[in-house]
């Protein structure tokens, strides 16, 4: 439809008093509001000028899906002696456009993000900031929206999960079926309203939607990778023998550095029974357990387990892990800092093994001080598995994740375990007097 059209369609419905095309500046000449309502890369090109033509007493705004970047624009060209600028993202869009779609109650009760002003005073409400700003939120609340004032960061974080990651996701799907349509339409011809729901988002325009991947893509490719990882977990699919398990390489390092954090654990629980002198005998299960034998032996399996956790990677193409990588990782491929404290940990358990064949050679007291430096490994170790991400991607800690729980667990163990170690130890003296 050309702009006429659309224009014409406008007036008829009341929805504006005039038009202007091309020139901004008679646009802009005695406009109060100023509202941006384009896609993010036209907005960022118009933005010095509308800087530089807006009257000084106006408010400018816009309804960008993305913030950061605007906002990033926004202080480069505003300033004190021009109009005021605020952020804007209305959470109401639809996937149909154009005049003839326009919804008087498009906004009732819908999400209105503003970004705050990080240079105003902290015990001031936004609203106070300045008056054009109250005018506007009172203009929100006309139309029903609840206004929510956010910071840029936060906000493109907050809708790349709950707005971006859906929209692609109903892209993704509606390309996955149509690649898989047969002769008689299969299966499209047997989806009822579901589908149809699912893939809504996905007629949404690609000019819009390009502007916002380029502009949120650290977002969106954190939030695509757990996505995805949630999906390959999904219970419908683990708890069905019949539907077997694709586990790549990485997913098989990662399971083995787990269980490596699990024996680890049980190592220390059970060297911290032997400090506490416990008698399996005289005490729970009642009958002979020779648990210093198992002390001993889940050293050995953990020091095996962290070996074999990294050298999987280097039968994964897409890991790009060297030998040398694993022996020194400072510059591995990926994530240097965590995965050097491993190879730290790693390198300790190794040290604690060797010593206890040693300890009648090196002396009780000596032995004792190497054979405490399993706590350091468990640090070193700790933080690797909770701060390693297991697709080597670089991606956001996700807690909530079944991995990252059990290796919680296992660390709230260990705290609790050297509290009570160093409870007592602080009372032996004290019962020698």
């Amino acid at each position: 439809m050309s702009r006429h059209l659309i224009s014409r369609a406008a007036r008829s419905r009341s929805a504006i008093d005039d038009s202007f095309t091309g020139d901004l500046a008679p646009a802009l000449r005695n406009a109060d509001l100023i509202f941006i309502a384009l896609p993010i890369g036209v907005t960022l090109d118009l933005l010095p000028e509308i800087a530089r033509l807006a009257p000084k007493h106006a408010l400018v705004t816009d309804a960008c899906s993305t913030k950061l970047r605007i906002a990033q624009a926004a202080a480069e060209n505003f300033s004190a002696s021009t109009a005021l600028f605020l952020g804007g993202h209305p959470m109401a869009g639809r996937e149909v456009a154009g005049i003839a779609q326009a919804d008087a109650d498009l906004f009732r009760n819908a999400p209105y993000a503003l970004i705050a002003d990080s240079s105003a005073p902290g015990d001031s409400s936004p609203s106070e900031r300045d008056p054009r700003i109250s005018a506007f939120l009172k203009l929100l609340e006309k139309i029903g929206a609840r206004p929510l004032w956010l910071g840029a960061q936060q906000h493109d974080y907050a809708v790349g999960m709950v707005s971006h990651l859906p929209q692609l996701a109903a892209v993704a799907l509606g390309s996955f079926l149509y690649d898989h349509l047969d002769e008689n339409g299969l299966p499209i011809t047997v989806a009822g309203s579901g589908l149809r729901d699912s893939l809504r988002l996905a007629g949404s325009p690609y000019s819009t939607w390009r502007d916002i991947v380029l502009t949120n893509r650290e977002v969106l490719s954190a939030a695509l990778d757990l996505f995805a990882r949630r999906v390959t977990l999904n219970p419908a699919r683990t708890s069905n023998p019949a539907m077997p398990m694709d586990i790549t390489v990485l997913d098989l390092s990662a399971y083995v550095g787990l269980i490596a954090v699990g024996t680890i654990t049980i190592n220390i629980l059970l060297g911290t029974l032997m400090a506490f002198r416990y008698s399996p005998v005289r005490q729970w299960p009642h009958r002979r357990l020779n648990y210093f034998r198992l002390h001993n032996l889940s050293g050995y399996l953990a020091l095996s387990l962290a070996v074999v956790h990294p050298v999987i990677l280097l039968f994964d193409k897409t890991a790009k892990f060297r030998f040398v990588d694993l022996l020194y990782p400072l510059h591995s491929p990926s994530q240097p800092f965590e995965n050097t404290l491993g190879a730290v940990a790693l390198y300790v358990v190794a040290i604690v093994v060797v010593t206890s064949y040693l300890r009648a050679r090196l002396g009780r007291r000596l032995w004792k001080s190497f054979h405490f430096s399993v706590y350091v490994a468990a640090a070193a170790l700790f933080w690797h598995s909770l701060f390693t991400d297991p697709a080597l991607k670089n991606s956001p800690v996700d807690w909530f994740d079944g991995g990252k729980l059990f290796v919680e667990v296992c660390l709230l163990i260990i705290i609790a375990l050297g509290a009570l170690r160093w409870r007592h130890a602080a009372r032996i003296p004290d019962s020698r007097n």
